[in-house]
């Protein structure tokens, strides 16, 4: 006789910080296993979430198992960097380079039998690190697209 009683919630979110556009979502069991066609995942307002399908949460050889959300971003098109903390880092050359810190914190919700209240769990705290431009470049870039624009016209 079974004692196997599945779960009704699995559900993980994750909140993008506005500044980033989420390219990708994957789920990972146990870091090798790409289960990703198991959850229904949503990224409305960069809210990525992702729920298991009633299928899935009814097997038990899915539990007892580690599950990763996996996200790739990119930086967003409007992206304003500037009141972000940053950190410089020197690159294997010797050149220094300016990071915008972007903090991250996921959710985990789980409803473990019938009729119960979800239980919640936060992730640790987690960084992306993004390049921002460098202002002298930008200046000399902006002033090159001016010189060209003043002689466009001009033989």
């Amino acid at each position: 006789m079974s004692t196997f009683h599945p779960t009704e919630k699995f559900e993980l979110t994750d909140p993008i910080n506005e500044n980033l556009k989420v390219d990708k979502v994957t789920i990972m069991q146990d870091g090798v296993t790409d289960v990703t066609a198991n959850f229904d995942i949503d990224t409305t307002g960069n809210k990525v979430t992702a729920k298991a399908k009633a299928d899935f949460l009814s097997k038990e050889d899915n539990y007892a198992k580690t599950y990763a959300m996996k996200i790739e971003t990119s930086v967003a098109a409007d992206a304003d960097l500037g009141n972000l903390p940053t950190v410089t880092a020197t690159d294997d050359k010797g050149v220094k380079h300016t990071y915008a810190k972007i903090a991250n914190t996921a959710h985990l919700d789980v409803v473990k039998i019938a009729n119960a209240k979800a239980e919640g769990w936060d992730s640790n705290e987690a960084y992306r690190h993004v390049q921002v431009p460098d202002p002298v470049r930008e200046v000399q870039d902006m002033k090159q697209e001016i010189k060209n624009f003043n002689t466009a016209g001009e033989d």
